[in-house]
């Protein structure tokens, strides 16, 4: 979560100073759904290290997981070009939410009240995830 943190710091940061990327919610929005997805990342990560039964095993569930929730998220190609089923299945989609928050705190400028509904969002999913994960990890 610390590191998804940074990442999103930098990236955003060179963003803003470098290709005119504006935080259109203003910096408290941002920060509340950066904090969001890095939860979200940090909780995810500890669902897959519960669910897999190897280093080998996480690996490719990772991966696999990944780019699936990347390519129905819209992440890849915009929403409205997926097939139907995808748009309705937005709300249950973790990935979907921290799109929709950065969007909604950068170039669609929603205010703090869109970025507090992604929060809220993520961190339903992050509970479910974090739960599960720590329930199923092996801590030997």
């Amino acid at each position: 979560a610390i590191i998804c943190l940074m990442a999103t710091a930098v990236i955003f940061g060179v963003g803003v100073a470098f290709f005119d990327i504006r935080l259109g919610s203003g910096l408290p929005a941002f920060a509340l759904v950066a904090l969001g997805q890095a939860i979200f990342v940090g909780s995810f990560a500890l669902l897959l290290a519960g669910l897999a039964n190897s280093d080998k095993q996480l690996d490719a569930v990772a991966t696999l997981v990944i780019l699936f929730l990347c390519f129905v998220s819209g992440a890849w190609v915009p929403s409205f070009m997926l097939p139907s089923f995808f748009e309705a299945a937005g709300p249950f989609i973790p990935t979907r939410w921290v799109l929709d928050g950065m969007a909604g705190a950068t170039w669609r400028g929603l205010g703090l009240g869109h970025a507090l509904k992604s929060f809220g969002a993520l961190m339903a999913f992050s509970a479910v995830f974090a739960g599960v994960g720590i329930k199923r990890f092996r801590w030997s």
